[in-house]
């Protein structure tokens, strides 16, 4: 029988201002929120931002903090939290390391983002309010006295992108803002491509001090590679991802990697692991084996927001003069919080392992030192060297550059001296056939070392008109002249291609502006709806009736749903009575995973379409109504389905499951997906409304063999049955609704 001790685990926070506090919980639920918290913390990217939700999951927190014994009474509750909340920094520190298997939770816990919310509101009450940052502490046995130092460059970067995943990611800025900012002479720091024996080789004869490892994890590296590559490590585990002797992906454990950044006889005094959910195991494992700091992240991270993080964080150690790192770490961490909201995210995803107290370091001075650039007489106004990083899409897709999207996928800015100009003039053309349709903008390239994002500026007014009469691809050009003080810089011009108008791309890139092929006020979708008010009169029995959306949705008490089912119903019916469609293989299109859309109007006037086609000329029919379409995408098919109220569309999102079970976090692993889209992770729940009776998937083929709306709908079921072919779940409700999201391409009977 288990001893009460056993049944407990205890960690003492250590406020840089104030008294320090122990916080003990029950070990059994203590880890089942862990696994909880931290599998949300993954997913936030999908968190939605509105003041409701927020106040919500600030409720979650609350809720969850009853797990600690100090935290259920409500008097000391307050009192704890007030504490925290005054502290500046805190500390939380851990029971000593013994072993991966011991003490996890309390590892994997999102620390950061569970107490900042939880003292969000107190420290919005202080005048002024107080800076608040987060850090843990893994002590350990038998801690190393001396470390190694960044003196004499003693630093060292290994660049892990082994085949295939080399063609995905560029290192260039990376290892050029790691260059300016640690002031290092030369390239030598950087090892490209290192098998595990030659990163511990060079590790064991160097001794870093610093130890940065860029490239690919487990989660991430499993999108692009078969899932073999976990073999050894556990698909749903952390890991790292290097080469193998060939050159070929194979994954390391945390304790592996953990054990080669150690290699050396002197520990390194830093280790960054600029991966996505680094922070839990890979960071937290390399400070228990022997390294004084390491710095990773909780979850995902804008590659751009890592490199500017890293680069404040580096500038700073550097200048520091005692090359401490906390003072470094608040001032990165302050710098992050100051960028634009696209490259912020919800929590506090930035984590900071050592292995014994840092706030002396703090305390010390009673201050953090600034982001201060190394002395020089340079004005800005020279044309010094600037970094540039500018790479455009392969192939424009009119729906991207209507919703706002990119035209770079990167198009960074970065100043390597405090003589570099600080503004530059952009020009962008992008030539399509005889047309020529140009950006031009002056824009500040920002602080030293610090990349500055000029892509987010640019915007080209491709011409409607000529678009919708391109019948192929056209491959055609971008030019790029950039210059400063009348000085050009760079000036080049991009071999691109620009898609038909209506071709949509079941990629990464593309797949999300879907719902902008939904087509609400296409003419023929309209006259299909005026035309299906009189199966409307004869289904409900009532020759007044009108489609009125949700307006009639529990109207009767003893079938809430019927009113809204009723007009979906009689919108199919229309389509099958008089239309009579027939199904057609989609038209040529000659690039993998890519195909041309016909529009409702195109459908209905030859009265044929694929699976998507149809697909979006039933959502398009129901989104008219008021009603909200969803899209499901499997292996090989499209099919729409709709929500029978927009209250447990909502339900959906914020985490109330059908039966009234509040668990708001557990919405597992789903990476680079938009607030709109949810992918495999979410089948389980997506099951869960379906059983209910609350999200209604619909085979839209049958419209094309004369079945009738419930084998329509028993036939949706069973298409979404089969877990091995679901890919997404696409709410175009919410991408209308996202300040990011997906409208209607401008299209009146256009596409044919």
């Amino acid at each position: 029988m288990s001893s009460k001790i056993d049944q407990q685990r205890s960690v003492t926070l250590h406020p840089l201002y104030g008294n320090e506090v122990t916080l003990t919980c029950d070990w059994a639920k203590f880890q089942a929120a862990a696994i909880r918290w931290s599998r949300s913390l993954r997913n936030r990217r999908r968190w939605l931002t509105s003041d409701a939700i927020i106040e919500r999951r600030r409720q979650a927190v609350e809720q969850a903090a009853e797990i600690f014994i100090e935290l259920k009474n409500p008097k000391k509750h307050q009192e704890i939290i007030s504490r925290l909340a005054k502290g500046g920094i805190v500390e939380v520190t851990l029971p000593p390391f013994e072993s991966e298997a011991k003490d996890w939770a309390l590892r994997i816990f999102p620390w950061e983002y569970f107490l900042s919310t939880l003292t969000r509101e107190t420290r919005k009450a202080q005048q002024p309010p107080l800076p608040f940052l987060i850090t843990r502490v893994l002590p350990l046995e038998h801690a190393d006295s001396d470390y190694a130092t960044i003196a004499d460059d003693n630093i060292l970067m290994a660049q892990c992108a082994p085949k295939p995943l080399e063609a995905l990611y560029s290192f260039r800025s990376e290892v050029e803002l790691m260059r300016i900012n640690l002031d290092l002479k030369n390239w030598d720091f950087v090892l490209p491509n290192p098998n595990s024996s030659s990163l511990k080789d060079r590790i064991a004869a160097q001794s870093p001090g610093l130890v940065h490892l860029a490239g690919f994890d487990l989660h991430q590296a499993l999108h692009y590679l078969p899932p073999q590559i976990s073999d050894g490590v556990g698909r749903h585990e952390d890991g790292f991802i290097i080469s193998d002797p060939q050159g070929v992906a194979v994954a390391l454990k945390p304790e592996q990697l953990a054990e080669i950044v150690n290699a050396g006889a002197l520990k390194p005094a830093l280790v960054s692991v600029n991966v996505y959910n680094s922070a839990a195991r890979l960071c937290a494992l390399a400070v228990a084996h022997g390294a004084r700091v390491a710095v990773g992240f909780q979850d995902e991270i804008d590659d751009h927001l890592a490199e500017i993080f890293f680069a404040s964080l580096y500038r700073a150690w550097h200048n520091d003069p005692d090359t401490y790192v906390l003072p470094a770490f608040q001032a990165a961490f302050e710098e992050t919080r100051k960028l634009p909201d696209e490259y912020r995210m919800q929590g506090s995803g930035i984590v900071l392992w050592s292995n014994t107290s840092l706030l002396y370091q703090i305390s010390a001075r009673e201050q953090t030192l600034p982001l201060t650039e190394r002395p020089s007489t340079g004005t800005g106004d020279g044309v010094g060297d600037l970094l540039l990083d500018i790479a455009p899409y392969q192939r424009l897709n009119y729906a991207i550059l209507h919703n706002r999207g990119h035209l770079f996928t990167q198009f960074n800015v970065t100043r390597t001296s405090r003589n570099s100009p600080d503004k530059v003039h952009v020009e962008v053309v992008a030539r399509v056939g005889a047309e020529e349709y140009p950006y031009r903008g002056s824009h500040s390239t920002g602080e030293v070392g610090k990349p500055e994002d000029i892509g987010k500026y640019i915007r080209i007014p491709l011409s409607w008109d000529y678009l919708r009469t391109l019948s192929e691809t056209l491959r055609t050009t971008v030019y790029v002249r950039i210059t400063a003080h009348d000085n050009v810089i760079e000036e080049k011009t991009y071999q691109v291609d620009v898609a038909p108008l209506e071709e949509w791309s079941d990629t990464d890139e593309d797949r999300i502006w879907l719902p902008s092929f939904v087509l609400p006020r296409d003419v023929a979708v309209i006259d299909a709806v005026a035309g299906a008010r009189r199966y409307l009169s004869a289904l409900s029995d009532d020759p007044n009736a009108g489609f009125d959306g949700y307006q009639s949705y529990g109207l009767y008490v003893d079938d809430p749903y019927g009113p809204v089912d009723t007009q979906v119903r009689t919108i199919w019916s229309a389509l099958v009575l008089d239309h009579r469609l027939q199904y057609i293989n989609p038209p040529p299109s000659y690039y993998a995973k890519a195909q041309r859309v016909r529009s409702p109007s195109e459908v209905l006037r030859r009265s044929h379409g694929t699976c998507i086609d149809l697909t979006l000329l039933l959502a398009a029919c129901l989104e008219y109504i008021e009603i909200h379409p969803v899209l499901f995408l499997i292996e090989g098919h499209a099919f729409p389905g709709y929500w029978r109220s927009p209250q447990q569309a909502d339900y959906f999102v914020q985490g109330d499951y059908p039966d009234g079970e509040t668990d708001a976090e557990e919405l597992t692993e789903a990476m680079g997906t938009p607030s709109w889209m949810y992918s495999k992770a979410h089948l389980e729940r997506i099951y869960a409304f379906v059983s209910a009776g609350h999200l209604v998937p619909v085979e839209s083929t049958l419209l094309t063999s004369n079945s009738g709306f419930f084998a329509a709908c028993d036939a949706g079921i069973e298409s979404l049955s089969d877990p091995d072919r679901f890919q997404f779940l696409i709410d175009v409700r919410r991408a209308r609704s996202d300040p990011q999201g997906a409208t209607p391409l401008p299209i009146n009977n256009q596409m044919s």
